[in-house]
């Protein structure tokens, strides 16, 4: 991933991806280290540019089990991803500042 800009966004940029990276660790007790890349989740370039950008967004995707939404104030939100054989009742989402 190519992360263009000045250093303040980069650092933005650099901090959103840690903390979803921890924030799925967390959640999944898992070393965030040896969690699959997030490149194969979604495109961290278009990522990066959301996170650059001043407007109001939320995007949510899939990645290790958990549907992860993430927005333009850097929230990180997480829900575990239930399969056809687990109850569906509801998601059970997990805030990460």
């Amino acid at each position: 991933m190519a992360i263009t800009g000045t250093p303040c966004e980069t650092d933005r940029v650099d901090d959103l991806l840690v903390r979803i990276l921890h924030a799925v660790g967390e959640a999944s007790d898992t070393d965030p280290l040896t969690l699959p890349p997030l490149e194969n989740a979604i495109d961290t370039d278009a990522l990066a540019a959301l996170a650059e950008s001043e407007g109001v967004w939320e995007l949510t995707f899939s990645y290790h089990d958990h549907i992860v939404t993430v927005d333009g104030d850097g929230g990180v939100q997480l829900a575990q991803k239930h399969t056809d054989a687990e109850d569906t009742s509801g998601p059970n989402p997990q805030r990460f500042a």
